[in-house]
């Protein structure tokens, strides 16, 4: 009696490992299943995002100078992307032209940066001339 008792225990001991052993592999295959879902779903999110060629001529110059003034020394970085960008968001042309014009004439800047500087200086004037200013009017 002992011995089938013995036998019996030992037969369901196996059969609930076997049942324990499922349930974890179930489980793992479960969290590896969501894992690769989650990644496929967040570099699918991060791939749909394209990069849209600004359609404004000034738009792409300034990001061209942006590009250009990567390797220039801090103070001109300083001014383009503290000041120039501010005032050409808020649409003061006029003091967007008066950093652009600092930043033209660094002697830091090498030519090609010069020349970038240049171009957004003259399509600023074109738009500063059409758009108008934010810049106060004297009373």
């Amino acid at each position: 009696m002992v011995l089938v008792r013995l036998a019996r225990d030992s037969e369901y001991q196996d059969q609930k490992r076997a049942v324990i052993s499922s349930r974890v592999k179930v489980k793992k295959l479960s969290a590896w299943i969501v894992g690769v879902i989650g990644l496929v779903s967040l570099l699918s999110a991060s791939c749909k995002k394209e990069q849209v060629a600004p359609t404004d001529p000034l738009q792409a110059s300034i990001q061209k100078l942006h590009a250009e003034l990567v390797s220039a020394n801090p103070q001109v970085r300083s001014n383009m992307y503290d000041r120039v960008d501010y005032s050409y968001r808020y649409e003061n042309y006029v003091e967007a032209l008066m950093y652009l014009d600092a930043i033209a004439n660094d002697p830091s800047l090498n030519e090609k940066q010069k020349k970038a500087a240049n171009e957004t200086i003259e399509l600023l004037k074109v738009k500063a001339g059409a758009g108008g200013s934010a810049a106060p009017k004297p009373q």
